[in-house]
């Protein structure tokens, strides 16, 4: 980890990511029928705002080795610290596909409204448990060096 940058509670950066999450999960919940320009530009905004934060929020745990830190401290994870590595990767390539079909879409695209909205719901759910697995290494070395 750089000496230069500030140590970053990676749970409590968990639940930032998880309020806009939920902020984008509630817009897109919302109903489309009566007024889908307007929810095409919540969406727009609100996923614009999850994405732009959730790829710093990967890049940190990348820039800043929390993944190394973790199997070097926990060597008995190394194997589920690089599967939760690699799906960063796959986060980012899930999000430019629904930032590109959020910024194509119209009002009068029911379908792609409605395609659009489980795959942010799909997102969130892949997300949802990579965080969780995230956080449940996270507390269990928190455990081993408390106890050491």
């Amino acid at each position: 980890m750089g000496t230069n940058r500030p140590k970053i509670d990676l749970l409590a950066e968990h639940q930032v990511v998880e309020e806009l999450a939920d902020q984008l999960m509630c817009a897109a919940g919302r109903s489309a029928a009566v007024h889908p320009a307007e929810w095409i530009e919540e969406v727009r905004s609100r996923f614009a705002a999850f994405r732009t934060h959730f790829i710093e929020h990967m890049s940190m745990e990348e820039r800043d080795g929390y993944f190394a830190d973790l199997a070097r401290r926990a060597p008995q994870y190394a194997v589920e610290i690089d599967r939760l590595y690699g799906e960063h990767r796959d986060f980012a390539m899930i999000m430019e596909l629904i930032r590109d079909l959020i910024e194509r879409i119209q009002p009068d695209d029911r379908l792609l409204i409605r395609d659009c909205k489980r795959r942010i719901a799909d997102l969130m759910a892949y997300l949802d448990r990579h965080e969780k697995d995230e956080d449940l290494i996270i507390m269990a070395v928190r455990r081993k060096d408390q106890s050491s």
